[in-house]
């Protein structure tokens, strides 16, 4: 046999599988304003039927801390009224001040009337005075409290009006008293205005309505309301138009609505001030809004039928700094929503944001900065329980969340082997 060299060349195939996990973003949260609770006292801890009926916030004592105002409702000590101050230090509430039997709105009202209550320097020693109507001391009126530096409510002064707004012209600064008269602040004086015509009793509210128009009071009787538009000028004063709205109003038997909410707006830019107007009526929400050439823009439900609107505030909030928003309180029976907040587009109201209700309802609001984080808050007053509830709103980013797409990559491996074999 012949001898030689034989060369086996052979191979191995190796099938390596290896899973790569690939990665794409999505949105799991559209970034944009929210709101939460930063802070909740109760008015009194001895009861559950204690209705808060007004909120106004400033700085009475002037220490650089905000203060709220409370008037509330005792219904377990036969209609015990009163009217208190809180200070709020970013951390705790403490108690300032308080008097008893003040009454918020007139006599013989059940339901709480949209009437101003404010604080404002008019003496201008840094410390925040509360205007306020009611009843005090066998007398209805806009009363002006002062906090004296031992810590004791003062009644400053009395005005025999319905409600009262501060109006702002050239600098010069008025006390607008609806069904009483319009007052020159000077120097911490009230000076009487001789206005040559009379303003009408309502609610009244100031603002740039027009160029004629400067002062709106809104009237209303059993079946009608209206709203009577005024010029101050030159310390005149001009009825210039009288506004009848068609949106019902007080009525006997089952038809009966109310006026729960009248607040002044800014609510399109580089345009005349609004007014807005909520009336609860048979289990539904209607809204007006005017504008400054009197005419209705819109009326209709609110997107909110399952919630008794019971109260509205305007102001910059929830990261709107040149519009107003308009912010609704509900007295809610099935615990929908505590408060909504709308914007307005092209003449009408968009829901923006609704905080949830998982127990009590609204009876009052207003918009300040309590937190002193220069932002505006919500505060409200409930209509049971005695709560009064502050919410600041804050931002929330884009949160991305990782999408996990699994890949499956294939390795083929050869590996050659070389065998040499001697043939003999």
């Amino acid at each position: 046999m012949a001898s030689g060299i034989r060369i086996i060349i052979s191979c191995l195939v190796i099938c390596l599988s290896i899973n790569i996990v690939s990665t794409s973003t999505s949105s799991s949260m559209e970034k944009g304003y929210s709101m939460y609770e930063f802070l909740s006292f109760r008015v009194e801890t001895y009861t559950n039927y204690i209705e808060t009926a007004s909120v106004a916030i400033g700085d009475m004592n002037g220490n650089g801390y905000k203060d709220i105002a409370v008037v509330y409702d005792d219904y377990s000590s036969n209609n015990k009224f009163m009217l208190a101050v809180y200070e709020y230090d970013g951390i705790n509430i403490y108690k300032l001040s308080s008097i008893n039997d003040f009454k918020i709105g007139t006599p013989g009202i059940i339901v709480v009337e949209p009437t101003n209550t404010y604080m404002y320097d008019y003496d201008d020693d840094g410390k925040d005075e509360l205007f306020i109507y009611g009843t005090y001391n066998g007398s209805t009126g806009v009363f002006v409290f002062s906090l004296s530096s031992n810590g004791t409510l003062n009644l400053d002064r009395y005005f025999g009006g319905s409600d009262s707004a501060i109006l702002l012209i050239n600098n010069i600064r008025y006390l607008v008293v609806s069904g009483d008269g319009i007052y020159r602040i000077d120097n911490g004086n009230f000076i009487y205005i001789n206005a040559t015509e009379s303003i009408s009793s309502g609610f009244v509210r100031t603002g740039n309505f027009s160029n004629n128009s400067n002062i709106a009071v809104l009237e209303k009787s059993y079946d009608s309301a209206y709203i009577n538009f005024y010029s101050f000028k030159n310390e005149i004063l001009t009825k210039v138009y009288s506004l009848s709205l068609n949106i019902p109003v007080e009525g006997w038997g089952n038809d009966v609505g109310y006026i729960v909410g009248y607040c002044k707006a800014h609510l399109i830019p580089n345009y005349y001030d609004m007014l807005f107007i909520v009336t609860y009526h048979n289990g539904y929400t209607t809204v007006s809004y005017k504008n400054a050439g009197f005419e209705q823009i819109t009326t209709g439900v609110l997107n909110a039928p399952d919630d008794n609107a019971m109260c509205c505030a305007a102001g910059k909030i929830f990261g709107s700094n040149n519009t107003d928003r308009i912010v609704v309180g509900f007295d809610n029976y099935i615990y929908a929503a505590l408060f909504r907040i709308y914007d307005f587009n092209n003449g009408d109201l968009t829901e923006i944001y609704s905080q949830p209700a998982e127990e009590g309802n609204t009876r009052v609001i207003t918009i300040g900065d309590v937190n002193n984080d220069g932002t505006n808050d919500v505060v409200l007053g409930s209509k049971s329980r005695g709560y009064v509830r502050a919410f600041t709103e804050t931002w929330v980013p884009e949160v991305k969340i990782p999408i996990i797409i699994p890949t499956v990559l294939t390795i083929y491996t050869i590996k050659f082997y070389i065998r040499i074999k001697t043939i003999s």
